[in-house]
């Protein structure tokens, strides 16, 4: 009968520990995951917000150049922006694009989503408002050209997505580490606990 309730008490200590190993690891497994998606969501969140910024400030000056050349009438506004582009294709847009290295290409819209000119290398695009990515490719943002509130036209910045890529990787990488090193960490603290709990039940079941 003793040796049966000690049995018994055994089968409960190694039942208590393996519940306690699980616990652990899916403890452990959730925090490192949810710190990961948190710091990889905040990074994605404050790089796209810097891009927008980023392409509103590039942008800006040529658009400004465009401005002085058209005239007050919108009547012909489509085909006077199409020629103010033009003459400008040979001179600014490859000084932008050489200036801003990760800019690879810009493309310019009327009103109807028409393609007034493109310069440079653009993917595959939309038109809605905002910043896109596209995986692996590029990142691309929407700029409205307007004039006295008014919107004629749509830009459309293309960056390379390279360097947001590269960081990207790291973050995962670094939560992968994270999660080696806190595991390791968990795994002999859990040990220590479980053999601590089977041990004090081995002296209560003794006495």
């Amino acid at each position: 009968m003793v040796t049966q309730l000690g049995e018994f008490e055994m089968g409960q200590c190694v039942s208590i520990k393996m519940r306690l190993y699980i616990s652990g690891f899916i403890l452990i497994s959730v925090i490192i995951i949810g710190l990961t998606f948190l710091t990889y969501h905040q990074y994605y969140d404050s790089q796209i917000k810097k891009i927008e910024i980023h392409a509103k400030a590039i942008i800006s000056p040529f658009h400004e150049l465009i401005r002085q050349e058209l005239p007050d009438t919108a009547k012909y506004m489509n085909l006077y922006l199409k020629v103010a582009l033009l003459a400008k294709e040979s001179s600014q847009l490859p000084l932008l694009l050489h200036t801003y290295h990760n800019l690879e290409g810009l493309c310019f819209f009327d009103t109807k989503g028409r393609k007034l000119l493109c310069h440079g290398n653009v993917n595959k695009y939309s038109l809605n408002k905002g910043v896109h990515y596209v995986s692996n490719q590029q990142i691309q943002v929407i700029v409205p050209f307007e004039v006295d509130s008014k919107k004629y036209a749509t830009t459309l910045l293309a960056f390379s997505s390279k360097e947001f890529e590269k960081e990207k990787l790291q973050i995962l990488t670094n939560g992968g580490l994270f999660f080696i090193v806190f595991m390791t960490i968990g795994f002999f603290g859990v040990m220590l606990i479980g053999r601590s709990i089977t041990r004090h039940r081995k002296v209560s079941t003794t006495y």
